[in-house]
């Protein structure tokens, strides 16, 4: 390991233990170097903890989202009031803008069970 993998490592184990969270996978990737992963803590079950496991990432995914969607509007590849069906193919929700859409505004129920 290098410098640098130690110190990710023991930043992953120390956010790990400091937020008593009983499993992190934690990854870095860059062009230049190769994939670093880091796996701490357990699962819960039988099942090994390692860089294949599953995991529920809740709504983390909405600030990655909302990020590259501003982005786009930064580019000028879109408006946050243009409608979602000029760049999605959603025929029963395709009049929702992308602005209610990012303030979950839009009416839609959640996620499917």
């Amino acid at each position: 390991m290098t410098d640098v993998s130690d110190r990710l490592g023991r930043m992953v184990r120390q956010a790990q233990a400091t937020g008593r969270i009983p499993a992190v996978s934690a990854a870095l990737h860059r062009a230049d170097r190769p994939l670093w992963t880091c796996t701490v803590g357990d699962t819960g079950n039988d099942n090994p903890l390692g860089p294949e496991t599953v995991f529920r990432i809740g709504s983390v995914t909405k600030t990655f989202t909302a990020a590259l969607v501003m982005q786009c509007r930064d580019d000028g590849l879109l408006d946050l009031d243009d409608p979602i069906g000029r760049h999605l193919d959603l025929p029963a929700h395709g009049d929702a803008t992308v602005r209610r859409l990012l303030s979950h505004t839009a009416g839609l129920q959640r996620e499917p069970h």
